[in-house]
This record gives C-alpha cells, structure tokens and sequence, in this order.
C-alpha cells in the first residue's frame, strides 16, 4: 500500500471524479452520484470522521464478533453493519443538535465583500 497504493487510490479516484463530472445528465453515474443516500453521507460525514473510533469500540458492547460460532466473513459482515449504522446514528443526532444550531448562527455574522484576488473567482465560489 504504501509503495504504489495511494498513487493508485489517487489516479482511481481523480478518474472517478473525472467520469462523473463529464457524466451525461440521467445516466446510471450521474443518478447515484446526485442521490439523496450520498448527500446524506456527505452532510453527516466530517462528525462520522470525527466520531468513528469512539463509538466503534461502544458498538462492541452491542456486538461482540467472537462470542459467536458463526463463519468468520458473516461475524465481520454482521459487525459492520451494527458499527456503521451505530456511528450514522450518532453522526445524525450531531448534525441535528449541534451543527446545524451552530450554521445557523452564521446569519449574525455576515462577510465583507472579497478584494482583490478573491474578487475573481465566480460568485458561487466567494459565497462559500
């Protein structure tokens, strides 16, 4: 991995990118890309980053992998699913009690116009 792998990673994922903006509009790629599954991730992601780790080890209370007699693959595929919906469920209730209260304080605060340099980019680009 880390001889050629995130070189690979790298080119996999910038000729994805790549595909998918050039996309046609209603094809296969552009529907899922645009899906409402994926924005949810994306709205939900950075407190899934931020909070995998934590509650990975509290779904082991839910689930313990070993304490079962099943095949190894159907313990990992049974884990998974209870870690990442524990981890979606909480990265949600993150989104809904403390980002979105917090975003929403940004109408107080209003920016200044960009000089300079800023001042070129598009406006959809300086809004953010």
């Amino acid at each position: 991995m880390q001889t050629l792998g995130y070189e690979a990673d790298l080119v996999f994922y910038s000729a994805l990118l790549v595909c998918t903006l050039a996309a046609a509009r209603g094809s296969l790629l552009a529907r899922f890309t645009e899906s409402g599954f994926l924005r949810a991730f994306g709205r939900y992601s950075y407190a899934m980053y931020l909070l995998h780790l934590f509650v990975g080890e509290l779904a082991r209370v839910l689930y313990q992998p070993a304490r079962t007699e099943w095949p190894f693959v159907l313990e990992q595929i049974v884990w998974w699913v209870v870690a990442g919906a524990a981890i979606y469920a909480v990265a949600w209730l993150s989104w809904h009690v403390l980002e979105a209260p917090l975003l929403r304080l940004k109408r107080h605060f209003p920016m200044a116009v960009p000089r300079g340099a800023a001042a070129a980019l598009p406006a959809a680009s300086a809004r953010e």
